[in-house]
């Protein structure tokens, strides 16, 4: 797996790596490089929290990187396969802290399969760790975070925009090492595009794979249900509506960071898995991250 594919790019191009932190509560942060349609462009950090986010710029320059491993430096900020580690002093934000990160349980084979081999794809995407324990602490702007016992999630994105339309979520089981991640979207394929999905559900050590370059059926997919269906697997995920939109995040569009989306944090959400009518697991988590796009 290659954990940066932006080298040979000028324009037209994003790149980023989403790191989900969730101890006492849900930090999320979104390291990555933008290029618009002349070049020009900037290293990023995002920063989502329950309640607020933040967009911080950084000349491009500033983003190190190592291809084989995932290793990010943006100023004086590290994103590893071993943690991270945080110091920012920006106006009206000041974050200090370090998390350590323990075994990754990485996919078996690439997120996307043979949709990674498509030219078309506007994105692609990749899962770094579905599921991963954590120690330490970070204080942002005084509140402390503290994420010893707590579970991690990272993923990637790369490409020139993110699809116009879709569903995002993910989701652990608090207690217990079970991690599920889906997306749905348009893809654009033949006339007006196809909708896709991808996702998968780590369970008891073991990872289960529905996507639609296995035959799984979207028998529903909308602001607030996701079901799918692939042979003897039947996955169902509600977002429980609790009034809150989500925090607002900058996305790409020709690798310029001029759209606005927004995610949810802390979405309350609802996880059930059959095999063979029998149910695998059922839970409800306060702490998922959901995005729903249109």
């Amino acid at each position: 797996m290659e954990y940066f594919h932006g080298t040979k790019q000028s324009k037209n191009y994003f790149e980023g790596w989403y790191i989900r932190l969730a101890g006492n509560d849900v930090l999320a942060l979104i390291p990555g490089i933008h290029l618009d349609q002349k070049g020009h462009g900037y290293a990023f950090i995002q920063v989502i929290t329950r309640d607020k986010s933040y967009y911080l710029t950084y000349p491009k320059e500033a983003l190190e990187y190592t291809a084989d491993k995932f290793a990010v430096r943006i100023g004086r900020n590290l994103f590893t396969e071993k943690g991270v580690k945080l110091d920012i002093k920006k106006k009206g934000l000041r974050i200090k802290g370090s998390v350590a990160y323990g075994r990754l349980n990485r996919p078996c084979y690439p997120f996307m399969g043979p949709f990674s081999l498509l030219p078309v794809m506007q994105c692609s995407h990749g899962v770094i760790s579905m599921y991963h324990r954590l120690s330490g602490s970070v204080q942002v702007n005084g509140r402390r975070f503290t994420f010893d016992g707590g579970r991690g999630y990272m993923e990637m994105d790369w490409g020139s925009s993110f699809p116009r339309k879709y569903l995002w979520v993910q989701g652990m089981e608090k207690g217990k090492n079970t991690s599920v991640m889906a997306a749905a979207a348009t893809v654009p394929l033949g006339c007006g595009g196809i909708r896709g999905c991808v996702c998968i559900v780590y369970y008891r050590g073991r990872e289960y794979r529905l996507a639609t370059y296995l035959g799984v059926k979207i028998i529903e997919c909308s602001k607030n249900q996701l079901i799918l269906r692939q042979g003897k697997y039947l996955l169902l995920i509600e977002a429980i509506p609790d009034g809150e939109k989500g925090q607002r995040l900058k996305a790409p569009v020709m690798g310029d960071m001029k759209r606005m989306i927004h995610e949810n944090a802390c979405a309350k959400v609802r996880f059930r898995f059959y095999r063979k009518n029998r149910k695998l697991f059922d839970y409800v988590t306060g702490e998922a991250g959901y995005e729903w796009v249109r």
